[in-house]
């Protein structure tokens, strides 16, 4: 109990609001018409195909993190200059 409170304190809160914050005028700009759905899609319709494509087996978590392994394996080696 004592490791979770010494998470949840090292939470940063304001960031988290501000991002929060920041994909809710995002999606309020979109549904009173200040931009174009097919340029810039709301956020909950995104959320809402990675739910689709991760329920209907289209795209797998073990999938995605082996991909952002191997990327991240990549960048570190051209990083080291190897």
């Amino acid at each position: 109990m004592r490791e979770l409170g010494r998470i949840v304190g090292r939470i940063n809160w304001l960031g988290l609001a501000t991002i929060a914050l920041g994909f809710a005028l995002w999606e309020l700009l979109l549904r009173a018409g200040f931009a174009q759905y097919q340029n810039l899609p709301a956020p909950s319709a995104i959320a809402h195909g990675l739910v689709e494509i991760t329920s209907s087996g289209q795209l797998s978590l073990t999938r995605s993190i082996r991909c952002c392994r191997y990327w991240s394996a990549g960048r570190r080696r051209l990083s080291s200059g190897s």
